[in-house]
């Protein structure tokens, strides 16, 4: 396993350092966060801020360079992530429509398109609507209800619109308090809250961290875990073929490829993919699954040699 670096970054950084772009693959779930996750996220820093906490951990990222893209490919962090950039876009919108139009500026032309490039790119299916909806340009969320992007995308930029407009009621502040208010806790996201992002020098590694995270106290379902696992587990394989057959290379990018579209395939059915892994397994064994099903999958594919 083999770590680049491990630094310890306030979102300024985060997002607006000079190599600051970060694209989602396409073998990364859809955006997920609900309305509890987004509350969560808001409350947890203005409380921090209000507090007046020397910082807020917001948790790791683990990265892979990507010379093609000239970035960084995200392998665990890009629910996190997204949010940041949804928030960012919110506030930007928010601080045009008070007549803060330099902050907004700032906002759209440092942390959201610096150069003429995007800090974020989403998923495939997701990267036309949300550049057009959440990163276009300043007022681009103005119709946002009517565009065409993931209902969870709207759901977030509503919520972090009625919590603004809670948080004005609640704190019973004149307009011109309460954008002040707002001001606050921008510059408390933007240099106080840390996260450490971890670069890695390839895939396995990436993927050797991320298991290992994830089965330490993060709830993630079996499923993405399992997903990350067999795609570790498929570069392995097509290294060591490659290595064994230099006449008869394979690209891993093809076969991962491949793989996924199998798997959205399975994903996009409805089916409880964590429930008939289950039910598989107590057919196929006679006995209940044990408490960490992911861990009894995959040492069963290592103790059995099972091929990828």
């Amino acid at each position: 396993m083999k770590i680049k670096t491990l630094v310890s970054k306030d979102i300024k950084s985060l997002m607006g350092d000079q190599t600051s772009y970060y694209y989602i693959p396409d073998y990364q779930r859809p955006y997920t966060w609900d309305d509890g996750n987004i509350t969560d996220f808001w409350e947890d820093i203005t409380k921090a801020y209000e507090n007046k906490d020397d910082d807020y951990f917001l948790g790791s990222f683990i990265l892979i360079e990507s010379p093609t893209f000239r970035g960084f490919e995200i392998v665990d962090g890009q629910q996190r992530l997204t949010t940041i950039t949804i928030f960012l876009a919110v506030l930007r919108d928010y601080f045009n429509e008070k007549g803060e139009n330099e902050i907004a500026g700032k906002i759209q032309s440092e942390f959201i398109n610096k150069d003429n490039k995007f800090r974020l790119y989403t998923r495939t299916e997701d990267k036309v609507s949300f550049e057009k909806t959440v990163l276009a340009g300043i007022g681009s969320l103005d119709n946002y209800q009517q565009s065409k992007i993931r209902k969870q995308f709207k759901n977030a930029i509503k919520c972090f619109q009625d919590l603004i407009n809670l948080k004005r009621e609640l704190l019973g502040m004149n307009p011109s308090q309460f954008v002040d208010y707002i001001k606050s806790v921008y510059e408390y996201l933007l240099n106080e809250v840390i996260v450490i992002t971890v670069l890695t020098e390839d895939l396995a590694s990436a993927y050797t961290i991320f298991e290992t995270i994830n089965q330490r106290g993060k709830d993630l379902a079996v499923e993405d875990l399992l997903k990350n696992y067999l795609l570790k587990k498929l570069l392995d394989e097509i290294n060591k073929h490659n290595k064994e057959n230099p006449n008869s290379q394979k690209d891993f990018e093809d076969e991962k490829q491949a793989m996924l579209s199998i798997w959205r395939k399975i994903e996009n059915s409805g089916v409880d993919l964590e429930g008939s892994l289950n039910y598989h397994r107590t057919a196929l064994l006679g006995t209940n699954p044990k408490k960490d099903l992911f861990k009894e999958i995959t040492n069963y594919i290592r103790d059995y040699s099972v091929d990828v």
